[in-house]
């Protein structure tokens, strides 16, 4: 659907949020594959960009096996006023192995902004996503693309 009103210039953005978790629901398949899906809810604050300052909560669907990882769902940026940005997300994984022998995963995969209210109902853009793992449940989101309010 078409956005109504004068086009937004759109421009160049980076942007970040360390999520932590806030729920989480899992089933392992007991097939001897290791393969685990999960419902995920991760929470924290966004840096950078026209979003800095919301709280961003990710609300996602992971499939998590031994050398593979794949998720999707949407991220919420809320302001402090309640309004709100919708951004859809998808990402990949694969493990990279390091000098040492040591595997590290890697996550990458894009995002598109879907809706907005308040400040955000014009919200457009699209972008690129790197997701690292300082700790085992939290993700550190790194976003780069083009995003207008």
């Amino acid at each position: 659907m078409a956005k109504t009103g004068p086009t937004p210039f759109v421009t160049p953005t980076t942007f970040s949020a360390l999520l932590s978790p806030m729920g989480d629901r899992s089933v392992v398949l007991e097939d001897g594959s290791d393969i685990a899906f999960r419902l995920v809810q991760r929470g924290g604050s966004v840096n950078g960009g026209p979003l800095a300052g919301t709280t961003m909560v990710e609300w996602g669907l992971h499939e998590i096996a031994p050398t593979y990882g794949e998720g999707r769902g949407v991220l919420v940026a809320e302001h402090t006023s309640g309004d709100k940005a919708y951004l859809k997300f998808e990402w990949v994984g694969r493990g990279v192995t390091k000098p040492g022998g040591n595997i590290h995963p890697v996550m990458y995969g894009t995002w598109t902004a879907i809706g907005g209210s308040g400040r955000f109902a014009n919200i457009m853009g699209a972008g690129t996503v790197s997701i690292d793992m300082p700790s085992e449940d939290s993700r550190d989101w790194q976003f780069a693309g083009s995003l207008s309010l």
